[in-house]
């Protein structure tokens, strides 16, 4: 089992986590974490789909790789930004994770269309914003590092996924018209905002496609990824360490789940 992050006492204080910068990866641009409490229930659920998985499982699962996500991101980003749904869920999710303190918003109502523009609006409408997620909490650091060039050159980057879907989504300023009539949780994300963005006359530009963990397969895909860049990654050291912590948990649920032979009779 991956370890589940106590809260800590009512009315005590916990400092964040050590992490060593990555130099802020990000430059200016405002990084919001868009987290679904995993307690809320139906966390992770096409892991659980086919039964492989127990919805305790994926829950703690995808409470491990929102940390992992939130302590690269803390030393990436000047301002990082926790959006939780759903609304009053924030403060105790950080809790929960042992992030110690941390700025939290809630989503609010609506599909994610809406609660992005909702986010987005609170956080500031003139400045750069990159959105991310959970599933994708190996993404190099060269790639974050690129998000800020692009946004040099272009109105809007979007970084896509294998299953069509998106890994980040960024801005130099509010652009609300990228979210309008997008199918959410299907394969078409990606294009439906590359076209939103075309369609309004914005320059566009596509990062480099990165994984996202949603099937079995792409648990253990995760662990093979990571657990090579924790032994000799030439990565930064400061980003490492939140993914070597990651590592560290997926092997122990993989051992935790592996097979055991039958005593003999």
């Amino acid at each position: 089992m991956l370890p589940y992050f106590p809260s800590r006492r009512p009315g005590t204080a916990r400092a964040a986590p050590k992490t060593t910068t990555m130099s802020h990866l990000l430059g200016d641009v405002t990084a919001v974490l868009m987290a679904k409490d995993p307690a809320a229930g139906a966390a992770k659920t096409r892991l659980t789909a086919d039964g492989t998985w127990s919805a305790a499982d994926a829950r703690i699962l995808a409470e491990a790789m929102l940390r992992c996500v939130i302590l690269r991101l803390r030393g990436a980003a000047a301002r990082l930004v926790l959006a939780v749904t759903p609304d009053g869920e924030a403060e105790r999710l950080a809790d929960r994770l042992g992030v110690g303190r941390i700025e939290v918003l809630d989503q609010g109502a609506g599909d994610l269309g809406r609660r992005l523009d909702r986010v987005w609006r609170q956080v500031g409408i003139d400045g750069p914003v990159a959105f991310f997620g959970g599933d994708s909490p190996d993404v190099p650091a060269h790639m974050l590092a690129g998000i800020p060039c692009a946004l040099e050159r272009c109105d809007v980057a979007v970084g896509p996924t294998r299953d069509g879907g998106y890994w980040t989504l960024a801005a130099a300023r509010y652009r609300p018209e990228v979210l309008l009539d997008i199918d959410w949780g299907s394969t078409h994300v990606y294009d439906q905002t590359r076209r939103n963005a075309t369609k309004a006359g914005l320059v566009v530009e596509t990062l480099p496609v990165w994984h996202d963990v949603d099937h079995p397969a792409d648990v253990e895909a995760l662990r093979q990824r990571v657990r090579a860049l924790g032994h000799g990654s030439k990565g930064p050291p400061s980003d490492t360490d939140p993914l070597q912590w990651m590592a560290e948990q997926l092997d122990k649920f993989r051992l935790s789940n592996e097979p055991r032979e039958s005593a003999p009779s």
